[in-house]
């Protein structure tokens, strides 16, 4: 919520959790949550504990991952073949911190000329942050790129690092898609850390710390390769993330259930 807690919005959204745990804890016999900050927010207290409840990641497509970069994606976007891109992906809400994220764009385009910030998604806010790109003087660098069907081929084609600030996130899948791709991702220490499954790869900043650091952070990150793209993605087809596996582990979830019933 963005109001107030003592408002009644924040109210009734209190009162909802605490019924739903109440409820929760008296009749389920399964509870699946897609990190453990979700679970926190609404199995019962000790749920970890219990063995009706356990996490089960969201899993993501690790095919189109595949493809070989191809320099036609950069052409499309407008993007010049010499430009250093920040990529970010993310629909356009408070959230997402994008009026910070344009702050630390304008200090890398100080600092780098060639900089472009790649902003992928759609949302409520985006003619807000329009407007501030051009306040900023750097609308001419960022490139709005809306919803995308193949962000696993941008990932790998068009960005060089990806930038996340986020106030706040429970499972960040587009940060694993960003490890898929093999990029360096500069992000907020808000985030959970069961979104960094490939350590080598992530640095955490504070959302405290000036724009100006977190741009000297990223480009310092420049041109050092720190995980190679393949056994990048290797890792991430490996980890409970990859789509089948989240698959399978759904599926033997239905199925132990279905042996249990029938033994009652």
């Amino acid at each position: 919520d963005t109001m107030p807690e003592d408002s009644a919005p924040g109210l009734a959204r209190r009162m909802y959790i605490q019924t739903m745990r109440g409820l929760i804890r008296r009749n389920a016999t399964h509870g699946l949550a897609a990190s453990r900050l979700a679970a926190d927010a609404l199995f019962p207290a000790g749920w970890a504990e219990d063995p009706r409840f356990r996490v089960l990641y969201y899993g993501i497509d690790m095919k189109p991952f595949h493809a070989a970069p191809d320099p036609a994606i950069r052409a499309g976007l407008g993007l010049p073949a010499e430009a250093f891109v920040v990529g970010h992906t993310g629909r356009f809400d408070e959230q997402k911190n994008h009026l910070f994220l344009l702050e630390i764009a304008r200090e890398l385009i100080g600092r780098e000329p060639r900089t472009r910030l790649l902003l992928i998604g759609a949302g409520s806010l985006r003619p807000a942050v329009e407007r501030r790109a051009a306040e900023l003087a750097i609308a001419e660098r960022v490139i709005f790129a809306g919803l995308r069907s193949d962000v696993p081929r941008v990932l790998k084609s068009a960005v060089d690092v990806f930038v996340m600030p986020s106030l706040c996130e429970g499972l960040a899948l587009a940060l694993l898609e960003a490890q898929s791709a093999g990029l360096p991702c500069v992000i907020a220490d808000t985030i959970s850390v069961e979104a960094d499954a490939l350590p080598p790869l992530i640095t955490r900043l504070q959302l405290a710390t000036p724009p100006a650091q977190w741009a000297e952070t990223i480009l310092a990150g420049r041109g050092r390769e720190r995980m190679p793209r393949a056994e990048a993605l290797a890792a991430m087809e490996t980890s409970p993330f990859n789509i089948r596996h989240s698959a399978a582990d759904l599926q033997n979830v239905y199925a132990t259930a279905r042996r249990v019933s029938s033994q009652m």
